[in-house]
C-alpha cells in the first residue's frame, strides 16, 4: 500500500506540476485522492495519458506520468 501513497503524491504533484499545460491531470488527481475509487482511477490514467502525450511535458514528465499510471494500474485491487 505504500506504493498507492507514493503513487497518488505524485500524481498530485505532476498534475500540479502541469497545471499551465492542461488542467485535467490536476482534477483528476485531486478527485482520485478524495474518493479513492476505481471510477476515479480511469478518469486519472486517462488524465495520465493527456501528459504523456502532451507535445510540451518534459521527459521527466513521461516518465514520471507512466511510472504513477503503472502504479495505480497494479494497486486497483485494493480499491473501492
Amino acid at each position: 500500500m505504500s506504493d498507492l501513497s507514493t503513487a497518488i503524491v505524485n500524481a498530485l504533484d505532476l498534475g500540479a506540476g502541469f497545471l499551465e499545460h492542461d488542467e485535467r491531470p490536476a482534477a483528476a488527481a485531486q478527485a482520485f485522492y478524495q474518493t479513492l475509487g476505481a471510477d476515479r482511477l480511469d478518469a486519472l490514467v486517462e488524465a495520465l495519458w493527456v501528459i504523456i502525450e502532451h507535445p510540451s511535458a518534459q521527459a521527466t514528465e513521461v516518465l514520471q506520468a507512466w511510472h504513477v499510471m503503472q502504479v495505480l494500474k497494479g494497486c486497483r485491487r485494493y480499491l473501492l
